[in-house]
């Protein structure tokens, strides 16, 4: 935990709150993802590089999605 990045909370009391931590650690993952992806390519892992790009592909999506909704119900 003292490496961590994503912080930890202890009670979601709304829904809004809730989902205001996940859009944060989506964006915490996609950050450390784009690292990964990075590295492997310069090490010429086209493997992890293919897999790190369906992911971050789907996660900027899902967070995009996230985003939109949360400001159309505020």
């Amino acid at each position: 935990l003292k490496q961590a990045q994503v912080a930890e909370i202890d009670v979601v009391s709304c829904g809004k709150q809730g989902l205001s931590y996940v859009i944060d650690v989506l964006k915490v993952l996609i950050a450390q993802e784009r690292e990964i992806l990075s590295s492997a390519s310069q090490a010429g892992d086209e493997v992890t590089v293919s897999m790190m790009s369906d992911y971050l592909k789907e996660q900027e999506k899902l967070a995009w999605m996230l985003a939109a909704w949360s400001t159309q119900h505020e």
